[in-house]
């Protein structure tokens, strides 16, 4: 968000803590000094905050390109005889190349806040005209960035999510560990080394519950495996199988007697040139451990 302030410039306090990035009509010398109310939490450009268990990154203001090329200090903000005439000659509304730069290095980033919009965002289109697109493609540059790394999860998310939460002092009263984690952190994990794999040209057949229902995999979806005789059909033919999940003790795929691609402690990019190389290079026959949390899980999942 942005534009929070009135039309005086003046901000004031919402009574909650507000996490907020600028936009392109702000007291921006109020901004820099820093004084603004206690529960208005500004988020600079290019940097990112812990708020919870999300980490939070912030681009606010407006693409201008005259002015992307310039560092942030060196935008330009000079007085002028009115207050008004003052604020439109303030460039500081604008973000630059460098916090663009700043955002594409971040990691683990879970939450993007943006005053511009990625492209395509079309406005003013009805009927047969056509819209605008008013979006901007370094916002589109920072999302493709943040998200291309799934093994920065590391090999245990129950592990990576209960860190967090004592790190930010985050109560476990009311907070369901199991549905943050099934329904959120794996199914990211699981779909972006999809999607890195795919765009590698590496030949996948998805198989499981809702890939169908996601765009861009479901020319590649099998359908639900939800028998043994779906398993059969889902492994008839294939020449190896990818583990997903972010855990490195056995699954039941293990057991299936073909070669399973499992990541290990390479980078992605290592990964994906395992699972481009003629099978089995690299690829695992072996049957790894069980360890004993997996264990007691599937004790008490039945």
């Amino acid at each position: 968000m942005g534009d929070i302030a009135d039309d005086g410039g003046r901000y004031e306090d919402l009574g909650a803590p507000v996490h907020w990035i600028k936009g392109n009509n702000e007291n921006f010398d109020l901004i820099a000094s820093g004084d603004l109310p206690p529960g208005l939490l500004y988020l600079p450009n290019g940097t990112s905050r812990r708020i919870g268990v999300l980490t939070v990154a912030g681009l606010g203001g407006t693409f201008a390109p005259t002015m992307y090329e310039l560092g942030p200090e060196e935008l330009p903000h000079p007085k002028k005889g009115t207050a008004k005439a003052t604020e439109l000659a303030d460039r500081r509304r604008h973000f630059v190349r460098e916090e663009v730069e700043a955002l594409k290095r971040l990691r683990n980033v879970d939450v993007l806040m943006t005053h511009e919009a990625p492209r395509p965002y079309v406005v003013g289109g009805a009927g047969a005209r056509r819209g605008i697109d008013a979006g901007k493609t370094p916002v589109n540059e920072i999302l493709a960035e943040i998200s291309r790394d799934p093994f920065a999860l590391g090999d245990d998310a129950a592990q990576y999510l209960a860190a967090r939460m004592r790190r930010f002092g985050i109560a476990d009263a009311g907070f369901d560990h199991r549905l943050f984690v099934e329904r959120l952190i794996v199914p990211s994990y699981q779909q972006a080394i999809t999607r890195a794999l795919l765009r590698s040209n590496v030949p996948l057949l998805l198989f499981g519950e809702n890939w169908g229902g996601i765009e861009e995999f479901s020319p590649h979806a099998g359908g639900p495996v939800r028998s043994r005789r779906d398993l059969r059909r889902a492994t008839r033919g294939v020449r190896g199988l990818v583990h997903v999940w972010p855990a490195p003790h056995a699954h039941p795929i293990d057991a299936l007697g073909l070669p399973v691609l499992r990541r290990g402690n390479e980078s992605l990019r290592s990964f994906i040139e395992l699972a481009r190389r003629p099978l089995p290079q690299g690829w695992s026959h072996e049957l790894p451990p069980l360890r004993a949390e997996a264990l007691l899980d599937l004790i008490r999942r039945g």
